[in-house]
C-alpha cells in the first residue's frame, strides 16, 4: 500500500474532495489534485486518436499518459459509440 503523506492529504482536501468513486478508482495513491474538476479551458475537450479493430477487440491509441480515471472513461465513451451505432456488441473490450 502506498504511504500517505499527511501533509499532501490536507493540500488535496483543500483543493477539492474525491468522490468515493474517484478513491475506489486510484486506490491505494492518494489523489492530490481532480484535473476533471478544474475549469475546462486548462484541458483540451477534443483530442485527436487511432483506433484499430480486431474482431471484438478495440485498440485504442491515444496522444498522451492518461490516468486511470480518464482511461476508463475514455474507454467506456468508445464502447458507448461503436456499440450504439452497432459496430461491436457489449461483450467487445476496448483497451
Amino acid at each position: 500500500m502506498t504511504p500517505s503523506n499527511s501533509f499532501f492529504q490536507f493540500l488535496a482536501e483543500i483543493i477539492t474532495l474525491p468522490s468515493q468513486e474517484d478513491r475506489d478508482c486510484q486506490a491505494p495513491k492518494n489523489i492530490l489534485l481532480r484535473p476533471n474538476q478544474i475549469r475546462e479551458t486548462v484541458f483540451p475537450t477534443i483530442l485527436a486518436f487511432q483506433m484499430m479493430r480486431v474482431g471484438q477487440l478495440i485498440v485504442a491509441a491515444v496522444p498522451g499518459e492518461f490516468t486511470t480515471m480518464a482511461g476508463k472513461v475514455t474507454r467506456e465513451a468508445i464502447k458507448a459509440v461503436l456499440v450504439e451505432r452497432g459496430m461491436v456488441n457489449e461483450s467487445a473490450t476496448v483497451v
